[in-house]
């Protein structure tokens, strides 16, 4: 055990430049940051492009191909096919091997690509071009790097990183945005764009024609047991870091919730290269408990934590506005300008581990039981009452037909005949359409990656039942087991400290 220590430091007043003297301690990652933010990390592709942002560079591919400077883009190419591989991106069994080596591998990869696609883990984009099967695009499993696509007025297919974008390529610079609700990302796989899609993850994009493509789940998923499925997404977020920290330094955000307490097991054993940082912003009672449980769990792993505070930081204008060209939802943008503020310059990676909800099965949980949503939102109908009910919206004829549009487009029902459809929901839309927008807000600043974000972990959670994982209380007794010292550190404590957990502040 890691004899306790006051390792935390306060963020406020401090110069970006002076973060990156503190944590960029080996030199090694210096890219030059470019200074126009506009859609940051960002890609555009298709057959042929009459607009393309000014900033952008061409990247040497079967088609026309721009990215952001910041962005990360590896090319391989052997006898006439193509791989394409933007953003962060590592390969559990081979966490050494970089973003280039892995596009390498899968161009090589001509009868089994798909399976070494869903080994990988990170928040990238896939694009193949095959000789035989043409040019198509997939996202990583939850679609976290976000791809949206439409189609010009000769119908060739454009396809992006941002919404705004697409739109903009499509109209020759110009964009056609509608109003309509917003809470948990738009209905289906819509966007504020007219004409504009939001490509869900287990769905290819054929580029030329437009079309959509299931490819999972298409077949049974083997049975697997609760702790045989933690075991693994632990184990494969432990490489996950390990490999990533050898190229940028890594953050990671350390709460009072159930997530932080994921995150810190799965990287036992690397604490001493990571940096972890609490933010307080204007929620001061649930921050305040937050600043409070990160510092102790901190001071008592001897971990380096940085507490960051927001609250009255004046946001950029041109920060703001970038945001909102990478992200059509408003979640925590003065928040995204605090990272930009202290964190910017994408010489970092975030680390998140928010899929982990999916190993509680928390949707099936809370709804499942009320007779309307009983069996899962299986159908466009019941889609369209969930997502109203979850984003606390008037239930509207306009949400079943974007649904209805979602449904026949990737084929679910196919889907459903192997998944439950709460899984569906969950991965597809809660995070393929809401908690991405969420991830691109902080793109001016650096990428994220979720740290379990594999087709195969989901996979494994998947073949376990629903009531099991909601009811287990495995993934608890795995944290307790993996970090005894903390044990007494209660997770989302109402009040902190308490009587029973006073004595750990001395």
């Amino acid at each position: 055990m890691a004899a306790p220590v006051d390792s935390s430091q306060w963020l406020n007043g401090q110069s970006r430049q002076d973060m990156q003297n503190v944590l960029m301690q080996d030199g090694k990652h210096t890219p030059v940051e470019c200074p126009d933010l506009s859609y940051s990390l960002g890609f555009l592709v298709g057959r042929e492009l009459e607009w393309v942002p000014d900033h952008f560079v061409p990247v040497s591919f079967a088609c026309p191909l721009y990215a952001h400077p910041n962005a990360s883009v590896a090319v391989s190419s052997l006898e006439g096919n193509a791989v394409a591989v933007i953003g962060e991106v590592i390969h559990p069994d081979h966490p050494q091997v970089n973003q280039s080596g892995i596009a390498a591998a899968l161009v090589r990869s001509v009868g089994n690509r798909q399976a070494e696609i869903d080994k990988l883990v990170g928040r990238f984009v896939i694009i193949d071009s095959d000789r035989r099967r043409g040019l198509t695009i997939q996202s990583d499993a939850i679609g976290m790097r976000s791809v949206y696509f439409g189609q010009r007025c000769d119908d060739r297919t454009i396809a992006a990183s941002a919404a705004k974008l697409v739109s903009r390529a499509c109209h020759g610079g110009n964009n056609s945005k509608r109003s309509g609700a917003f809470r948990l990302g738009y209905p289906g796989i819509q966007t504020p764009y007219l004409g504009v899609l939001r490509l869900p993850p287990n769905s290819l994009l054929e580029l030329d024609s437009g079309a959509l493509r299931r490819f999972f789940p298409i077949e049974p998923i083997d049975a697997c047991t609760i702790n045989e499925s933690l075991d693994f997404a632990l184990s494969q977020a432990h490489r996950v870091v390990s490999g990533a920290m050898k190229r940028k330094p890594i953050l990671l955000s350390l709460t009072a919730g159930l997530d932080s307490r994921t995150t810190l097991a799965a990287t036992r054993g690397l604490w001493p290269g990571l940096t972890f940082f609490t933010y307080r912003g204007s929620d001061l009672a649930s921050h305040g408990r937050d600043i409070l449980v990160a510092s102790d769990i901190a001071r008592t792993l001897g971990l380096r934590h940085l507490k960051l505070d927001y609250a009255e930081l004046i946001p950029d204008p041109w920060v703001i506005a970038a945001i909102k060209d990478n992200s059509f939802g408003s979640h925590q943008h003065k928040l995204a300008c605090a990272y930009h503020r202290y964190f910017g310059g994408h010489r970092l990676v975030h680390v998140r581990t928010n899929l982990m909800e999916l190993a509680r099965s928390n949707l099936y949980g809370y709804h499942d039981a009320k007779p309307e949503f009983s069996g899962g939102p299986a159908t466009a109908h019941k889609m369209a009452q969930f997502y109203a009910l979850a984003g606390k919206l008037k239930p509207s004829d306009r949400h079943v037909a974007a649904f209805e549009q979602y449904c026949a487009l990737t084929k679910i029902n196919d889907a459903l005949n192997f998944a439950n459809a709460w899984d569906l929901y969950f991965v597809e839309h809660r995070m393929g359409a809401w908690h991405s927008g969420i991830v691109a807000e902080s793109d001016v600043a650096f990428d994220t990656i979720i740290a379990f974000n594999s087709r195969n972990i989901i996979r494994r959670f998947m073949g376990v039942p629903q009531e099991t994982r909601f009811m287990s209380e495995s993934l608890r007794q795995h944290l307790k087991r993996l970090m005894p010292e903390i044990a007494q550190i209660p997770i989302n404590p109402k009040v902190y400290p308490d009587k029973s957990t006073t004595g750990l502040r001395l």
